[in-house]
């Protein structure tokens, strides 16, 4: 993004219209759009009400990530958002009753051995680059 210089809404127009026009060649194909429709237009509350309100939250959502990628980068807003999702999800548990099961504890320990896997990678990078120039200071002292 920050090489092109390419805006929020200019990513989010293109990809979004890559996505509509996948959906309408395969609705086209399959035959379902006629039926879409229809149906659309015997409940157009729950369609067309619900889906504009559903897609202006989208585009806020979305608007706001980006924001936070270009503001912060890509991992601070990974972590955002995976907290986000934590936090729904004990929250879900809180509020409604569902079994728990192992899988929320593996995935959550994917998730960290991700992050630290990233924060370490990132350690050993800057390690890398600052080694050239403790030896060309080792160097210098070796000389005089």
């Amino acid at each position: 993004m920050k090489e092109h210089s390419t805006s929020n809404i200019e990513i989010v127009f293109f990809s979004y219209s890559m996505g509509v026009g996948l959906l309408l060649v395969l609705l086209l194909c399959s035959g379902e759009l006629i039926a879409a429709f229809q149906f659309c237009s015997m409940h157009p509350m729950e369609t067309y009400g619900y889906g504009t309100v559903f897609a202006i939250a989208g585009y806020f959502g979305v608007q706001f990530v980006l924001t936070l990628i270009n503001m912060t980068g890509a991992f601070v807003t990974v972590t955002v958002t995976t907290f986000r999702k934590t936090v729904s999800i004990i929250l879900s548990f809180m509020l409604f009753a569902k079994p728990f099961s192992f899988q929320y504890v593996w995935s959550g320990l994917m998730v960290l051995l991700g992050i630290y896997l990233h924060t370490y990678g990132k350690k050993m990078s800057a390690q890398k680059n600052r080694l050239p120039l403790v030896k060309k200071d080792l160097s210098k002292v070796g000389s005089l």
